[in-house]
């Protein structure tokens, strides 16, 4: 194996902890096997060992901060009887965000994490969250409604206009 940074054939196995920074914050993983560059000290992976540490470091991302795990958070979108679609809805997040953090393919900000937790936990706050999400799902109607009528008009406005025009 060559060193990807100096194109050294001077590399080694390693399975010492790795510590590496993951938005924003270090962490240590370790349980890993990758190679280390003896002439420049860069650390050469292959994809499944990259896979495996980003992996770990968003387990341990979302252990410090208390963020659901993909199974949690489709586990309590099926307890209410939601549909992906529906529960984005209910979050006020956009598509296909729920299906990405229940794949585990995208972790959630710690706001949003915030919020599931409070769900979860509090039984009085999904009732209010149902409250919050049907009110914004008819603000959002009301807009498209109110969008469509304006169109609609602007048209008729536009034809009034050009007729004038020829006529003029």
């Amino acid at each position: 194996m060559l060193c990807s940074e100096c194109g050294s054939s001077n590399v080694r196995l390693s399975a010492k902890p790795l510590k590496e920074t993951f938005r924003g914050e270090e962490f240590v993983v370790s349980g890993l096997e990758y190679y280390v560059c003896d002439d420049c000290d860069e650390v050469v992976m292959s994809l499944a060992m990259a896979d495996k540490q980003a992996k770990e470091m968003a387990k341990q991302y979302r252990k410090a901060h208390h963020i659901p795990s993909g199974e949690e958070i489709k586990s309590f979108r099926k307890s209410l009887g939601l549909s992906q679609k529906e529960f984005e809805q209910y979050i006020g997040v956009a598509t296909p965000t729920v299906s990405r953090w229940e794949t585990e393919a995208v972790i959630p900000s710690i706001p949003v994490a915030s919020l599931l937790i409070h769900l979860i936990n509090i039984p009085e706050a999904k009732e209010e969250q149902f409250k919050i999400s049907r009110v914004k799902n008819r603000a959002q109607k009301c807009k498209v409604f109110d969008f469509v009528q304006y169109t609609k008009k602007s048209k008729q406005n536009s034809k009034v206009f050009l007729s004038d025009i020829k006529e003029g």
